[in-house]
């Protein structure tokens, strides 16, 4: 089977100013030997650094923070015809000031196929597993406590993603 890799940006305001130095770093070094599509979101996706081949611009409005990351699933579920239309048969979110800096081959990222997603282990819970990255305390809408149905105990031995690499 052939495959081709759909790449997500999403970047508004001046986030979308990170597209060249992102697409350039992606296209050299990023499983260099796989065929590639990059979906750009943005605000800006008129503007001349989208319209390039290997590139489906696609706009979006400004979001603020948090929407803008929360809603990066809805973004990219629109374009699932178009990137069936593209031949797309796996997909990778990077953000947008993610630049990879040496080639990462297919391999180095999705392994060998047996598992269908994946995702960047936080560092700090990949160091120290007993780290207690998910609890903060206060009056916040970070506190994994508060907002979900966990408990200190069920969230023992569970791992931390970030969310600056995905995909599947």
């Amino acid at each position: 089977m052939s495959r081709k890799i759909g790449l997500i940006f999403i970047g508004t305001a001046k986030y979308a100013d990170f597209f060249p130095e992102w697409l350039s770093c992606v296209a050299s070094n990023l499983m260099p030997a796989e065929p590639k599509v990059a979906f750009a979101f943005s605000d800006r996706a008129d503007e001349p650094m989208f319209n390039v081949p290997g590139v489906v611009p696609v706009t979006i409005a400004h979001q603020g923070w948090p929407y803008i990351t929360l809603l990066r699933f809805a973004f990219i579920n629109e374009v699932i015809p178009t990137m069936e239309q593209n031949g797309v048969t796996h997909l990778l979110f990077l953000d947008a000031d993610l630049f990879p800096q040496k080639p990462v081959s297919f391999e180095d990222v999705f392994g060998d196929g047996s598992k269908p997603l994946v995702g960047v282990h936080h560092p700090g819970n990949f160091e120290n597993p007993d780290w207690n990255a998910f609890i903060v305390s206060g009056e916040t809408n970070a506190n994994v406590l508060k907002m979900t149905n966990e408990t200190a105990e069920s969230i023992v031995g569970k791992t931390y993603h970030q969310g600056c690499l995905w995909g599947g």
